[in-house]
C-alpha cells in the first residue's frame, strides 16, 4: 500500500509522541508535557549541539523545552486545576493529529528519524502545515535576530527589564509595545490570523510599564522561498484594548481589520505611526494600577475557554438540548424535518432532512461572530447553510457580524435558528437590500396529530 513519510521538526514529533499520553488527562499543558518528555524520550530532548547538558526542566518558563512547546503548540485557553489557573495547549486548531497517532493512522517512525507516515492525504497535508507553522513561529520568536539583521527600525529590545519576554521601545521616545504571538490561521486560505495575548497579560508587566501591542503579520505563500514571516508589524493601544481584556485577537489580512474575540473591532496602525505617537511609558498609572492578574485570568477560564470538569458543551449537544430539546422532528417554514445527522464533510456540523427528502445544512455556532471566525465565510462548503447559535437575537449586533461580509461577495447565511426564552425561533435575513431587514419565520413542535 502507498503511503506518505514527512520529516518533522524535532519539536514537533516531541509532541506528537507526549501528547498521545498527556491527552488521557483532558488537557495538554507545556509543563506536565516537558516531565513527560523527560521521561519517555530522554535521549531524544537532550540532544542539542551547542550544550552538552542541556537541562530543559531547570530553565525558566520561557526556554527550554517549556519554551520550545510553547512555540509549538496552538494556545487554547486556561483550565482550572485546584485553586491555580494554566494554560492550555493543543497541536493546531483541533486534536486531528493527536487523535490520528492515537488511532494508528500516522505511525511515528524510530525518535532517530523524526518521520511520520500516513495513507491519508489529508493528514499528511495537515503534518506539513504544522511543520511550517512551527518555522514560522520560531522565526519570529526570534525578535533579537530580527533586529540585528534591520538596524534601521525604529525600536530596540529591553533585555534588562523583560530578558525573556520581547518587548521592545521607541529609540527616540519612551513608548514601550510587547510583541504579542502568533497562535494560528482560523480560515483555509490563511487570511484571518489568531494571536494570542497571554503573555501581555500575565503577571505585573502591565502595571510596571504602559505598553502597547505589537504583532507581526506574515506573508505565506505555497513555495518555501516565497514565505515573508515578517511582512508586517502592526500595532494597538494599550488604551483600546485595556477594558475589554481579550485573550486573543484577529488579524484580516485582506480588510487590513482586528477585531477581538466578540468581533469587537480594535483599530490597529503602522509601526513608524505608533512608535511616534503612541503613548508614553508613564501614561495611564491609574488604569495600570487597578489591573488585576488574577482577576483577568479567572475570567478567561470562564467567559473564553474549555475548561477540564466545567467542559463547554460541544455545538452538536448545545443545539440538541436547549434548542431540539432532544425531539428531532419539528416544522419550520410550512416544512417538516424529519431527521437530522451530524455532518462529516468538513462543511457545515448538521445536515436536516425534510419529508419531501429535501436537505438543508445547517452550521452550529456558540455565538455568531464565530462564523466569521472561523472562515466560513471563504468556503463554498456553506453556500446556502442555515445557522444556530446559542445566543439573543440581537440584529444589529449580527448585522455588524455578517453585512461586512455579504457587501464583499462573501458567503454569508440568512435563515438565522435560535431560541427566544427557550423558545425555538427563527428569522429570514434580506441582505440584498441597502437596509438588510430580519422577517420572522415560522416555527413550532412537531404535533403529535
Amino acid at each position: 500500500m502507498e503511503y506518505y513519510s514527512v520529516k518533522l521538526p524535532k519539536i514537533l514529533y516531541l509532541s506528537l509522541l507526549v501528547l498521545q499520553y498527556t491527552k488521557l488527562n483532558g488537557y495538554t499543558n507545556t509543563n506536565d508535557m516537558a516531565k513527560m518528555a523527560n521521561s519517555i524520550a530522554k535521549g531524544l530532548v537532550r540532544t542539542r549541539k551547542d550544550k552538552q547538558d542541556y537541562k530543559f526542566l531547570e530553565d525558566t518558563n520561557y526556554g527550554g523545552l517549556r519554551g520550545n512547546f510553547s512555540t509549538q503548540m496552538t494556545l487554547r485557553g486556561m483550565i482550572k486545576r485546584g485553586s491555580r489557573y494554566t494554560a492550555y495547549y493543543g497541536i493546531g486548531a483541533n486534536d486531528r493529529l493527536l487523535n490520528a497517532v492515537v488511532k494508528g493512522q500516522i505511525i511515528l517512525d524510530d525518535p532517530t528519524s523524526l518521520v511520520a507516515h500516513t495513507n491519508d492525504r489529508t493528514l499528511k497535508r495537515i503534518l506539513e502545515h504544522e511543520s511550517k507553522l512551527l518555522t514560522l513561529r520560531e522565526t519570529q520568536a526570534h525578535i533579537k535576530q530580527f533586529l540585528g539583521k534591520n538596524p534601521g527600525l525604529p525600536f530596540e529590545r529591553d533585555s534588562l527589564n523583560f530578558p525573556k519576554i520581547a518587548v521592545v521601545r521607541s529609540k527616540f521616545r519612551n513608548s514601550y509595545f510587547m510583541r504579542v504571538l502568533f497562535n494560528r490561521f482560523t480560515d483555509s486560505s490563511n487570511s484571518i490570523i489568531e494571536y494570542n495575548l497571554l503573555n501581555y497579560w500575565q503577571g505585573s508587566s502591565i502595571r510596571k510599564h504602559n505598553m502597547h501591542i505589537l504583532f507581526v503579520v506574515p506573508k505565506m505563500s505555497d513555495s518555501d522561498d516565497k514565505d515573508d514571516y515578517w511582512h508586517k508589524i502592526k500595532a494597538i493601544r494599550f488604551e483600546d484594548i485595556i477594558e475589554r481584556k481579550p485573550l486573543f485577537i484577529y488579524y484580516d489580512t485582506n480588510l487590513d481589520q482586528c477585531f477581538d474575540s466578540n468581533h469587537n473591532k480594535l483599530d490597529s496602525f503602522e509601526l513608524d505611526y505608533a512608535m511616534e505617537n503612541f503613548s508614553l511609558d508613564n501614561a495611564n498609572i491609574g488604569q495600570r494600577l487597578s489591573y488585576d492578574w488574577e482577576e483577568t485570568r479567572s475570567q478567561f477560564n470562564s467567559q473564553e475557554n474549555t475548561v477540564v470538569g466545567e467542559v463547554k458543551p460541544t455545538e452538536f449537544f448545545v443545539f440538541l438540548e436547549n434548542f431540539l430539546k432532544f425531539s428531532f422532528q419539528f416544522n419550520i417554514d410550512g416544512k417538516t424535518v424529519a431527521s437530522l445527522v451530524e455532518s462529516a464533510s468538513g462543511g457545515p456540523d448538521v445536515i436536516l432532512t425534510f419529508t419531501g427528502g429535501t436537505k438543508q445544512p445547517l452550521e452550529l455556532e456558540h455565538e455568531w461572530s464565530h462564523y466569521v471566525q472561523h472562515g466560513h465565510q471563504n468556503n463554498k462548503a456553506f453556500q446556502g447553510a442555515w445557522i444556530y447559535a446559542n445566543e439573543d437575537w440581537n440584529f444589529d449586533r449580527i448585522k455588524s457580524i455578517f453585512y461586512p461580509e455579504y457587501l464583499k461577495g462573501k458567503i454569508v447565511p440568512e435563515v438565522f435558528l435560535f431560541t427566544d426564552n427557550g423558545v425555538k425561533a427563527a428569522r429570514r435575513v434580506d441582505w440584498s437590500v441597502k437596509e438588510p431587514y430580519a422577517e420572522q419565520i415560522d416555527i413550532s413542535e412537531l404535533s403529535d396529530n
